[in-house]
């Protein structure tokens, strides 16, 4: 009987949040213009998808060996090396040993998601000149390009929306 009661509860506040939505002129925009947004963004998205596997290829072919463990007080040292200068040698998780592994990084680097720690982890490593190179050309071309790109899509079908919904408003009732 409780969840009956707890289930008739959680309807009503979807039908409230619904009724809310509906009468609100500018969540209703928002609502159409992310729906209409959708195939846009798909394309948008397929192309992003296949940068990020192209540089997680190249991650992987570059920095396949030199991610998995760094030691943090001497950089390129061995393991022996390491331990032997009373060193700390750790796994890194961020690392390129294959493909999806290398699309999480890729990932978190283009979301902005715990940049730092992969870009000081991989500075650490005896290419690091080519992984600061990397980082600058995946920060540049999917952080900053693709995402200013979905967010330019959502905003160019809002301002059509909104367009479309002002334009209709000043017809009269036989233009419509």
């Amino acid at each position: 009987n409780n969840i009956r009661f707890i289930r008739t509860f959680r309807v009503m506040r979807l039908v409230k949040t619904i009724r809310i939505i509906t009468n609100n002129e500018n969540l209703y925009l928002l609502g159409r213009t992310l729906f209409s947004s959708i195939f846009a963004l798909s394309n948008l998205l397929i192309v992003c998808l296949i940068f990020m596997i192209l540089f997680s290829l190249i991650g992987v072919n570059f920095f396949k060996e030199s991610l998995y463990y760094i030691c943090i007080n001497n950089i390129g040292a061995s393991k022996e090396e390491c331990l032997k200068n009373n060193g700390k040698w750790i796994y890194n998780d961020s690392n390129f040993s294959n493909i999806l592994v290398g699309l999480k990084v890729i990932f978190e680097l283009m979301v902005a998601e715990n940049w730092n720690y992969i870009m000081r982890m991989g500075s650490l490593t005896k290419k690091s000149k080519n992984y600061e190179f990397y980082f600058v050309v995946v920060e540049l071309l999917l952080h900053m390009l693709f995402l200013n790109l979905i967010i330019a899509i959502i905003m160019q079908n809002y301002d059509k929306l909104k367009y479309q919904r002002h334009f209709i408003k000043e017809l009269t009732e036989p233009e419509r």
